[in-house]
């Protein structure tokens, strides 16, 4: 599974440099290091940990 991008607050799609491999982990998204790069919300979206813990959503886009 990869993190290949994020949708910004406004709605617009940002893509990665490049993708990052990530490893599910209970309702987050880690690389191998355990850096945490997304959480899933109570609507069961891929989000930003950053933003989320502020209340903001911000999607993240992930490749299987």
């Amino acid at each position: 599974m990869k993190v290949i991008g994020q949708y910004g607050t406004d709605g617009e799609y940002h893509a990665y440099t490049e993708p990052q491999d990530v490893y599910l982990f209970g309702n987050s998204l880690r690389d191998r290091d355990g850096f945490v790069l997304a959480v899933k919300d109570s609507y069961g979206d891929w989000v930003s940990p950053t933003l989320h813990r502020i209340g903001v959503k911000s999607k993240i886009k992930i490749e299987t």
